[in-house]
């Protein structure tokens, strides 16, 4: 079954530079192995930073599919896991290059981003952000494929919101998960079954916000070719205010016949809905494709043009703010929901796809490993905290704040005021107790008294307090029960301050030096103690103990 592509990219009315980026690459360019691979990113940073951003994910994308495929002659990878490795690499540069560069959190860069791979009749499509992926079927159909990451969103899906109300909502910018500002590239994974004359269409929300999907399905389904899709489609986005950067790939599988206009119809006007067209492929279930149907006789021409991979620069304006309480603040544009299930499923579709409450770990019985050194530099004593990613924050001996960062370690903060005058020493001084002569005892020198005791708490209320006596820590549930003890004996250097997670895990500072004991799900995942004498980077860092289960 022939696949003819058209795409087109635009900066809009208001913007200087162009963000967005696009890449596209056919049966040629990939080895003959798929039929094609399809992306559209929608950078966001101060500095240019969406610009680079958006560049590094249509880059990286293409070519970890390519060298997958490469090193697999034998067993192809699925596309989802094409897919999913490639944005997770993508991430990693952006998030890697964010640190580097000492972005603070607001002026960090980002991107959307939705992409697809096209293999016989199956297309997998994968998003994070707010671009999106549309299909039209051949029978006029006009449905969204992707569901948008982004605050108002999930109020409509809750049923808190109207789709007309999210569109001027204030907040309508809000997205709640990117590319390149976390670790982790939470993508979502669609599959969709193709027909002969359906049509995909990738767009950043430089359409989404300015074009109804209505009118999007009529331009589809009326347009003789893919290019003069994208054409019509760049222009309907400008005549609707072109505010943002805008983006379209178009991509229509085998021979198509132009549908009239008033047969174009929108999920939100079907009222009965027979037909499962998408799965969401969360939970990755394995994929059997069907047989390619026989080719049509009279299919659109395949264009020879070379893979590409474009970037033009702009600013979506963006400030990432509120990124403490997990929320991302964009000009990528959040979009609204703009397709409901048909009114007897409404109730039913609402309850799958609003977020479930978030159960902390630390309710779960937990099992503990040993005292692990962080980092070699020396912090302040008094100061510990946890942030939203559940990292360690602590400070440095000018009181400046600095966190814990993979791969780099201890890494300052920066645009954030320094703490004030320490209440205590980085590197606690041994202390001694001269008690004063008296008749029982006529020794000037006494046995010092032994450290006090810190105490923290984790989300769920359990209480961890140090054993200064066993150098260990014990852990009490909400009743003040005993519910762990020994953690990390006998290799728990008295802390001089403790915080807890919401991972479980447990950070503590002794001797002016910064250590974790990781929190387990099952005693089994706690890994075996190296055979290695372990390693101490400074005298009195304390050290490892021996794994715990904590019971």
């Amino acid at each position: 079954m022939s696949i003819a592509i058209g795409y087109k990219t635009h900066p809009g009315k208001r913007r200087e530079n162009n963000e967005d980026s696009y890449a596209v690459l056919r049966k040629n360019d990939l080895a003959g192995r798929l039929d094609a691979l399809v992306i559209v990113a929608d950078g966001m940073g101060g500095t240019k930073g969406g610009e680079i951003a958006s560049s590094i994910t249509v880059e990286t994308m293409p070519q970890i599919v390519s060298q997958m495929l490469a090193n697999s002659p034998d067993k192809k990878p699925s596309a989802r896991e094409l897919l999913l490795t490639g944005l997770q690499t993508a991430n990693d540069k952006i998030f890697e290059r964010n640190q580097a560069d000492s972005r603070p959190v607001e002026m960090s860069m980002g991107t959307t981003c939705v992409g697809a791979i096209l293999e016989g009749s199956r297309a997998t499509v994968i998003n994070l952000g707010d671009s999106r992926a549309y299909l039209l079927k051949r029978t006029g159909r006009m449905l969204q494929v992707t569901d948008d990451h982004s605050h108002v969103w999930i109020q409509v899906q809750a049923g808190l919101m109207t789709r007309e109300e999210a569109r001027v909502n204030r907040h309508r910018n809000v997205l709640m998960r990117v590319v390149g500002i976390t670790e982790e590239a939470e993508g979502d994974i669609f599959e969709l079954d193709l027909e002969q004359g359906d049509t995909l269409l990738l767009c950043s929300d430089g359409l989404s916000t300015e074009v109804e999907d209505r009118d999007i399905g009529r331009v589809l389904a009326s347009a003789s070719t893919v290019q003069e899709a994208c054409d019509r489609l760049i222009e309907a986005a400008l005549e609707g205010g072109g505010s943002d950067n805008i983006t379209v790939i178009v991509v229509r599988y085998g021979a198509f016949t132009p549908i009239p206009v008033g047969n174009v119809t929108d999920e939100d006007e079907t009222t009965a809905d027979t037909e499962d067209w998408r799965h969401n492929t969360a939970a990755f279930k394995p994929i059997t494709l069907e047989p390619e149907p026989t080719p049509a006789p009279k299919p659109e021409p395949k264009s020879n043009h070379a893979p590409v991979v474009t970037k033009q620069g702009a600013s979506s304006a963006v400030v990432f703010l509120l990124f403490a309480l997990g929320i991302v603040i964009g000009g990528a544009g959040a979009g609204y929901f703009v397709h409901q299930k048909a009114e007897k499923d409404r109730a039913a579709y609402i309850k799958e796809n609003t977020p479930k409450p978030v159960v902390e770990r630390t309710t779960l019985p937990l099992f503990y490993g040993v005292p692990e050194l962080l980092a070699k530099n020396r912090v302040r004593a008094d100061f510990l905290q946890t942030g939203a990613d559940g990292n360690p924050i602590v400070a440095a001996s000018n009181g400046r704040l600095m966190r814990l960062v993979k791969r780099i370690g201890l890494k300052e903060l920066p645009g954030l005021p320094t703490l004030g005058q320490s209440t205590a020493e980085i590197t606690p001084k041994p202390t001694t107790n001269r008690r004063r002569r008296n008749n029982d005892d006529n020794s000037e020198n006494a046995t010092p008294p032994m450290p006090p005791t810190i105490a923290a708490y984790d989300l769920s209320g359990n209480r961890y307090q140090s054993d200064p006596k066993s150098k260990s820590l014990w852990k009490f549930d909400t009743q003040g029960t005993r519910i762990s003890s020994e953690i990390g004996k006998p290799k728990v250097t008295p802390p001089s301050a403790l915080a807890i997670a919401r991972s479980g895990d447990i950070y503590y500072i002794a001797d002016g030096y910064l250590y974790r004991i990781s929190a387990y799900e099952s005693e089994n995942d706690i890994p075996k103690p190296s055979s290695e004498p372990a390693k101490k980077p400074a005298p009195n860092a304390g050290g490892a103990g021996t794994p715990n289960s904590g019971n």
